[in-house]
């Protein structure tokens, strides 16, 4: 389970937090947390969370919403689920089709340092493994990059390097080029982000009729 904190002020330890389901009351989920008690929570609740399940020897994930968080001899969370049960395809990634403007794309050196800022682009397909980019400027495969990304449907901030593994001109007029990158060193979280996020947009994309 990744809980998301408001703005991201606070980042939780790990890849997320191990919890059991102890009870379900009504519309209300309680979670215990025997592991590892999120001490950040105490404070109140309206905390988003992303919570992960095994079922048949499968893995489903819903979003939810911390409604309420108690201590006494067992941390326990008071979850309001907010949508339905989806598998995760672990396989491959899952890609859609989006127009999203990144927030910013920088070239890394060979040392690992900011190079040059890659002006101009616009992420037109994402999964929870890479993206797809039309440029103004091209770049060679093997290519490394650093990615800022405001997710649509608050689904939230997106930071990781990246890799590119394909790049080839649009057209015949070499103004614009293909890359494809794929994330390198990308945290559980930011992750868990991107495929809730590919998940949100293939319902709508069903619900138009276009998938």
């Amino acid at each position: 389970m990744v809980v998301e904190q408001p703005g991201d002020q606070v980042q939780p330890e790990g890849d997320g937090y191990l919890g059991r389901v102890e009870d379900v009351q009504e519309d209300l989920i309680l979670v215990s947390l025997p592991t590892r008690p999120l001490q950040l929570l105490r404070s109140g609740s309206g905390f988003g969370a992303l919570v992960k399940f095994p079922r048949d020897g499968l893995e489903y994930m819903f979003r939810a919403k911390v409604e309420a968080y108690t201590e006494d001899q067992l941390p326990v969370l008071y979850l309001r689920q907010l949508s339905k049960p989806e598998r995760i395809e672990r396989r491959a990634h899952v890609r859609v089709d989006v127009l999203l403007e990144p927030s910013e794309v920088i070239v890394l050196g060979e040392d690992g340092r900011d190079d040059a800022p890659l002006l101009g682009c616009l992420v037109v397909n994402i999964s929870a493994g890479g993206v797809g980019l039309v440029s103004r400027r091209p770049l060679p495969v093997g290519c490394r990059v650093r990615l800022v990304m405001q997710l649509l449907l608050g689904f939230g901030r997106v930071a990781t390097d990246a890799q590119v593994v394909r790049s080839a001109p649009v057209g015949e007029q070499l103004r614009r080029w293909r890359l494809g990158l794929s994330f390198r060193g990308i945290g559980r979280r930011e992750q868990d982000r991107l495929a809730g996020f590919v998940l949100s947009q293939q319902r709508l994309l069903r619900q138009r009729g276009l998938l």
